[in-house]
């Protein structure tokens, strides 16, 4: 089965490339360690003994990685990105290396992240899409909460995020008509459009009151989740990190990805209003 190519495995990793010629960076041996890391066979020299460069190594790299999915590629140009960072290519007052870091941060702006001035890689912030409900921003935040290597501070951001365009999504299938509120209000107003009651009386099921009190879980989770993030998850401009600890943050990443999960299984149970 071919891989579906992502902005990670085509713009990303073009303007990479191009970045890596200019500044030659990484080295060889900067990518022998990335693609030892991350368990890539992209050797330096081919099976005659001829030297392969480095824009055909890292092509290779990236074509692996994306057989492996969207989580793999994002990895790989973690990785990159983090020893151009360390080699200090980011800070270099060169102009034509400006202009390739320029077209670098604009393709992953595409992908859904943002460079910083450091040559740090976070989230975007996806507040317009998220406010659009679309299927297709709910994929990428269940993606991006899956990543292992988010801090607890992304995973309570991401974990919001994702519950708020999970509800807007929806809300625009089966209540297109109603304004979405704001979280996490929003999560109980979808489920009740989808069909979703938490009252037992309105619940066709020999199980009515587990079946609502388990609904009334997920929109406790929301509740929880943006408490939370509010006090000091990424995306409220907080410079300091979150004082929650990694295993709660890791307890919540799942928390939220149940629900989600819930939500968008029971939801296809119910006929969208045409």
């Amino acid at each position: 089965m071919t891989p579906m190519k992502t902005p990670w495995a085509t713009d990303v990793a073009l303007n990479l490339s191009r970045l890596m010629e200019k500044t030659w960076s990484p080295s060889h041996g900067g990518l022998d360690t990335i693609f030892g890391k991350l368990a890539i066979n992209s050797p330096e020299t081919d099976r005659q003994g001829s030297s392969i460069n480095k824009v055909k190594r890292l092509r290779r790299a990236f074509d692996q990685a994306d057989a492996r999915g969207e989580q793999a590629v994002v990895n790989l140009v973690k990785e990159i990105i983090e020893e151009m960072r360390f080699k200090g290519v980011f800070s270099s007052t060169d102009e034509q290396t400006q202009e390739l870091v320029g077209a670098l941060r604009a393709s992953l702006a595409q992908a859904g992240a943002r460079l910083t001035d450091e040559g740090r890689l976070e989230p975007l912030t996806l507040g317009p899409a998220i406010e659009a409900g679309g299927r297709e921003t709910v994929n990428r935040l269940q993606s991006r909460l899956r990543d292992p290597l988010l801090d607890p501070g992304a995973i309570l951001g991401t974990s919001k995020d994702l519950l708020e365009a999970t509800a807007k999504h929806l809300l625009k299938e089966y209540s297109p008509e109603v304004r979405a509120g704001d979280m996490p209000g929003v999560v109980g107003q979808a489920m009740r459009a989808a069909g979703l009651s938490t009252i037992p009386g309105e619940i066709d099921s020999t199980n009515a009151k587990a079946v609502a009190a388990l609904r009334q879980q997920v929109i406790k989770t929301a509740e929880a989740v943006t408490s939370t993030r509010n006090t000091g998850g990424d995306g409220h401009g907080h410079l300091e990190p979150t004082d929650v600890s990694p295993e709660l943050a890791n307890y919540i990443r799942h928390l939220t990805l149940a629900a989600v999960a819930y939500l968008l299984a029971e939801a296809q149970n119910t006929s969208p209003r045409q």
